[in-house]
């Protein structure tokens, strides 16, 4: 199979090492003092520094987006692309002052306008990133984070006046194949987006980082999908994959090949599983969720084909030392004519994992049953916000959130024998009458809060009448 980017389109720039492996700063504010640091490891950014291959780093804008075609590739990027009507405007014309570089309107017809700051690295794998946002004078509302193809990373944070924060959070750089690609493509990148009403950058610094990834496969359900800008979530498909990054902690990094249209054959066919294969060692993980795409085919059907192809998925994971894990397909919002009785489309292909999971014993999340119990809980009404807009089985960005959620929530009961690491607080704060202050708020309690729940009226791009 070719590779569609050949590796001598990355810079330069990316090749500088530490003694103990890559580390570079980008510094968005302020200068520091060249006697303080060293500079060879530090990069000056400049609010019209544009990302090219030859540059290494810069802001993905629409004028740099149109540029190469390369830019343009969701899986390789950020996973956010200008709508129709924006594609030749300037909505990210990024500023600057003391505290970084941002965008000093970042909310456009009441929609998110995303800032993707991208870097070349020298080699594929884990990396660990600190970045540091600094309010400067003014508030700033709703902070949010992705890395790579729109991975959640950090969620809703508001700034008072001069605050400033740091997070830390791994990224894994890793070939993938895109959706209409049959070519592998090689990405040794890592983007950082910010949205938020006036988003900023301060520093950040990306340094190789040796610790355990989580491979994910799957189709749609699971999938990093695109979304356009102005960004509205509840009107952007989200598999569960991408914001699983939200409940992981920076013990590990996330490798999401999942795709739409793919099950337990295409996956390997198609080259998908070669990529894991050739990156996946001891002490990893791999998720397999599939069953939505295989139910379409009878050779696959829930207690031949399927189960046959995720036995052996399961033994060459455990081959390489890495430990497998199944999920049950994700349930969809589908019920009878008459919304009256819940229609469980795909039952047996969640039996077929109980028993593969028992058989094999192998750690089983049964996200078929708690996604099934929260649409019954609430209704096919209620339930239509956390998917797509007319759509009952790919979830909007609310859904992702929520049933990335209640996998991790899983993980977290069978840590014994699925020992990944979640994360043990998260951003959303939540009154503590014992503390008499705002503490962390636990996965729990997040779960059953309104931190990130969809509006009841689903605002859909429209594009903006001609004066």
């Amino acid at each position: 199979m070719t590779t569609a980017i050949s590796s001598d389109i990355y810079a330069e720039h990316a090749a500088i090492e530490t003694g103990s492996g890559y580390r570079m700063t980008y510094n968005f504010g302020n200068m520091p003092s060249a006697d303080s640091l060293d500079s060879r490891h530090i990069t000056q950014v400049y609010p019209e520094d544009s990302f090219s291959y030859k540059k290494g780093y810069g802001f993905l804008t629409e004028e740099s987006r149109s540029s190469d075609s390369n830019l343009k590739i969701n899986e390789i990027n950020d996973g956010f692309q200008p709508q129709r009507w924006y594609s030749d405007s300037k909505l990210i014309s990024p500023q600057a002052d003391d505290n970084g570089v941002y965008l000093e309107n970042g909310i456009v017809d009441d929609g998110y306008i995303p800032i993707t700051f991208k870097a070349v690295v020298p080699h594929q794998g884990n990396y660990k990133v600190t970045l540091v946002l600094s309010a400067g004078d003014t508030p700033i509302k709703g902070i949010t984070i992705f890395s790579g193809r729109r991975r959640l990373e950090s969620l809703k944070g508001d700034y008072c006046p001069r605050e400033v924060r740091a997070y830390v959070f791994n990224v894994n750089v890793c070939d993938i194949i895109p959706q209409g690609h049959n070519e592998v493509y090689t990405d040794k990148t890592i983007d950082i987006t910010i949205i938020g009403s006036r988003p900023v950058f301060t520093t950040l610094t990306i340094e190789e980082f040796d610790t355990p990834t989580i491979y994910i496969t799957g189709d749609s359900t699971v999938a990093d999908c695109p979304a356009c800008y102005p960004y509205y979530p509840e009107s952007s498909y989200c598999g569960w994959g991408q914001f699983f990054t939200y409940y992981v902690s920076n013990l590990a990094a996330v490798s999401n090949h999942a795709h739409p249209g793919l099950n337990t054959e295409n996956f390997r066919t198609e080259g998908h599983y070669n990529i894991i294969k050739k990156n996946i060692k001891r002490g990893d993980y791999c998720i397999f969720q599939f069953g939505h795409n295989d139910a379409k085919f009878s050779h696959l059907a829930a207690d031949t084909g399927y189960t046959d192809n995720l036995r052996t998925f399961i033994d060459e994971v455990r081959s390489f030392g890495a430990t497998p894990i199944i999920v049950t397909p994700l349930a969809g919002n589908t019920w009878n004519s008459d919304k009256t009785a819940y229609d469980d489309t795909m039952l047996s292909y969640a039996d077929a994992c109980k028993k593969i999971s028992a058989e094999k014993h192998v750690p089983i999340i049964d996200l078929h049953q708690v996604s099934m119990d929260f649409i019954k809980r609430v209704g096919s009404s209620d339930a239509a916000r956390y998917f797509y807009p007319g759509d009952c089985m790919n979830t909007n960005d609310f859904g992702a959130y929520l049933m990335s959620g209640f996998i991790a929530k899983e993980i977290k009961r069978i840590h014994d024998i699925c020992p990944i690491p979640i994360r043990t607080s998260l951003c959303g704060k939540v009154y503590d009458p014992v503390m008499n202050l705002k503490r962390p708020m636990t996965m729990e309690e997040l779960m059953e809060s309104d931190d990130f729940v969809p509006p009841m009226h689903i605002h859909e791009a429209e594009e903006p009448q001609k004066k």
